[in-house]
């Protein structure tokens, strides 16, 4: 938890939202971001689910 915390504070200073504000705020990054976020998050779920039927040494082969 304090791991997180550390990460969200230090995400907000690196995008200088702390001086500038909200109404400086590009809502097409914001757009994107979340896009990418959920793009993500929905590979790391189909990823997780795919290929389990497999044996372990056949996952891991790449060819």
């Amino acid at each position: 938890m304090i791991g997180i915390g550390i990460v969200l504070i230090a995400t907000l200073l690196a995008t200088g939202l702390i001086e500038k504000g909200l109404e400086d705020l590009n809502l097409t990054g914001l757009l994107f971001g979340f896009l990418a976020a959920t793009a993500y998050s929905v590979f790391m779920i189909v990823n997780g689910r795919v290929g389990n039927d497999y044996h372990q040494y056949k996952k891991v082969q790449s060819w």
